[in-house]
């Protein structure tokens, strides 16, 4: 709920302040890998940039991402350009996000049965793929607000250059789609209360958050969220 930019590129073409954010997640604090490997907890940053800008463009926004899960791990550059069509009652704003998306497999940290297992491509392997996501954001005259997107459009799969006919292998990020929805409320003239949605979907399974942030005289601000059988966030 801090960085929609990150689901809907078109986000950025609403934006009317440039910001930049930087974000750190560690899960699963005080794991250690029961392997002589680096394993251990999963953790991912993320640094977000958008620019506003006045004319055929409007909006320009980058992220890069490095996400590490046990041997594997993931590093994304984004860049996000949205375009603004003005409407009666509000703006439409339409953003495409291209990418470059780079996983590294550790195969130095993974045990095979048989060190021999063709699968095993032994060390470190990097493959790099393009990778595109899109959106439509629109925005109403009374702060209410609703977007749609397609994440991963590419799907970009990493095999690490194991091709056997006997077995599918290939880590394929699949395309998924997430709607984004909101309204700003003014409880009185000091505090105002933005709940917000938050759907996404394979087309095969589904989860959502469900969050709400008061602010109080534009100068503190809190916020609660709910994910589906998965956790609450204060």
């Amino acid at each position: 709920m801090l960085n929609p930019a990150y689901y809907n590129p078109g986000w950025i073409g609403a934006e009317e302040q440039a910001f930049v954010a930087v974000q750190h997640r560690s899960q699963w604090l005080g794991y250690t890998s029961s392997f002589d490997g680096g394993g251990g907890a999963p953790s991912t940053q993320l640094v977000s940039a958008v620019v506003p800008v006045n004319g055929f463009i409007s909006g320009l926004g980058v992220n890069v991402s490095n996400d590490n899960l046990g041997p594997v791990n993931n590093i994304q550059a984004q860049l996000s350009v949205a375009f603004n069509k003005e409407l009666r009652r509000g703006t439409l704003s339409f953003g495409v996000m291209p990418s470059v998306f780079s996983q590294t497999e550790k195969f130095d940290e993974l045990r095979f049965n048989n060190p021999e297992d063709p699968l095993n491509a032994r060390g470190r392997q990097t493959q790099i793929r393009p990778d595109l996501n899109a959106g439509l954001f629109y925005r109403t005259t009374n702060q209410f607000y609703i977007g749609v997107s397609a994440l991963n459009i590419l799907e970009p799969s990493f095999n690490y250059g194991i091709d056997l006919d006997s077995t599918e292998f290939g880590n394929v990020f699949k395309r998924n789609y997430t709607l984004l929805a909101g309204k700003s409320f003014s409880v009185n003239e000091d505090l105002t209360i933005l709940p917000s949605l938050l759907v996404r979907s394979d087309l095969v399974g589904f989860t959502f958050d469900v969050s709400a942030i008061a602010t109080f005289k534009n100068k503190m601000w809190g916020g609660i969220s709910y994910r589906r059988s998965e956790s609450a966030i204060l």
